[in-house]
């Protein structure tokens, strides 16, 4: 198993554009690796890994790395790969203009939804390194009840929109309960 692929496994819950472009990148080094074998070590679709692939191999690696501190989806940086390079940049400018958030807000409701996701995967993770330490004690694991409480998620939001909320909760509550323990076995 490569580092790339254990580093993805120790953090299952940074799953965005950038994240995943990276590692397949990291998976790019040894050589004669196909998209297909690097879909399958990841648990991605085979074109997604195709669309990230050629994002690594084709925009210019400074915007590339500029991309991590924005917000333009991977579908926007995939239609910069064909540019020439100079385009790139101008666009890039454009698209990093238009994604910024204002005034430290995230814009839209996706974006809304995304950022709670992370604040109840960020708060279930500690949960779970508190439980596995023994600091706290969890009576249920009712995730949805445990999300209400802890995220304020919008009174129009949808029953799914609730259940990703709480999924991203229990994930975090998981991941930090393995954390723990990985460390306790040091």
């Amino acid at each position: 198993m490569s580092n790339a692929h254990k580093k993805y496994q120790r953090t299952p819950f940074q799953r965005s554009g950038v994240d995943l472009a990276c590692h397949i990148r990291d998976f790019m080094s040894p050589a004669g690796k196909t998209d297909t074998e690097i879909a399958a070590a990841l648990q991605l679709s085979q074109p997604y890994v195709s669309k990230l692939r050629r994002i690594v191999g084709k925009v210019d690696p400074k915007l590339f790395e500029a991309w991590r501190r924005t917000q333009i989806p991977v579908r926007e940086m995939y239609a910069l790969a064909s540019l020439s390079p100079t385009q790139q940049r101008r666009e890039f400018a454009r698209l990093a203009a238009r994604a910024a958030p204002s005034r430290g807000v995230s814009r839209g409701k996706g974006m809304l939804l995304e950022r709670l996701r992370r604040h109840a995967q960020d708060v279930g993770v500690a949960l779970g390194k508190l439980a596995s330490s023994g600091c706290v004690g969890v009576v249920k694991t009712d995730f949805e009840r445990m999300a209400k409480t802890v995220v304020e998620i919008p009174p129009n939001a949808t029953r799914e929109q609730r259940r990703s909320i709480a999924a991203a909760l229990q994930d975090g509550y998981e991941a930090g309960l393995k954390v723990d323990a990985a460390v306790a076995v040091k």
